[in-house]
């Protein structure tokens, strides 16, 4: 069996990967005034199924509408991501 032990010396020729797999420094500004229609933590309802669930994340996208990621509290399943606003409305109004 071989041990690899990574050294202090060795440095990754990072000109020599393929695009797809060096990782990209984002260079987006993103505007501090920028204000999500609903906060993390909020309960909303997804209007296709009228079921409550809870906003877990949100991701803002440039020239296009904020992805929410979201929880549905009366069912067992995974988080849904890629939820738009015009898909939800809060459940305090």
């Amino acid at each position: 069996m071989t041990v690899h032990m990574r050294t202090e010396e060795f440095k990754p020729n990072r000109t020599a990967l393929p695009r797809r797999l060096v990782g990209r420094r984002s260079t987006r500004v993103v505007n501090p005034e920028y204000a999500f229609e609903f906060e993390i933590g909020q309960r909303v309802i997804l209007l296709c199924t009228d079921e409550l669930a809870i906003v877990v994340g949100r991701t803002q996208l440039i020239d296009c509408e904020d992805e929410y990621v979201i929880e549905i509290l009366a069912a067992d399943c995974a988080p849904l991501d890629r939820v738009q606003t015009h898909m939800l409305v809060d459940a305090a109004a």
